[in-house]
């Protein structure tokens, strides 16, 4: 079974070990080009979406990347950041016909008149209602 995830690596290098990092990395998992400005700076920033395959966990896979930079360049700090894309938090938000003759209801004649099929007389009754408390 795999699973999708997008990977945000931030490995804190030299230009030099980053220019030996990043072949390493991008044979690891599918991880755009690094902006330049971000390993000159002396901080390597790479992101990439894929699979995590055979049941790998993110621990296993930050374990096998560490392992693959630091056999290249020796010890740098290395940090990933892993989204899994599959089970993304959502949320669903439905207005009910309530929601619209409130909103009607708000607008001026104007306004109400330049809203394509509008009901005005039904909004005017809504308004009415709500004025008096009848909601």
């Amino acid at each position: 079974m795999s699973r999708m995830y997008q990977m945000n690596v931030e490995i804190e290098c030299t230009e030099e070990q980053a220019e030996k990092i990043i072949p390493v990395l991008k044979e690891y998992w599918p991880f755009e080009d690094p902006y330049p400005s971000n390993y000159l700076s002396g901080l390597l920033y790479m992101t990439g979406d894929g699979s995590l395959y055979g049941g790998d966990t993110e621990e296993e896979f930050t374990d096998s990347l560490a392992r693959a930079v630091w056999k290249e360049v020796g010890y740098v700090p290395v940090e990933v950041n892993a989204r899994c894309m599959e089970y993304l938090p959502s949320d669903t938000h439905h207005r009910s016909k309530d929601e619209y003759e409130k909103w009607v209801a708000t607008r001026t004649l104007q306004e109400a008149e330049e809203i394509n099929g509008e009901d005005l007389e039904a909004a005017g009754e809504f308004y009415d209602s709500l004025q008096k408390g009848e909601e």
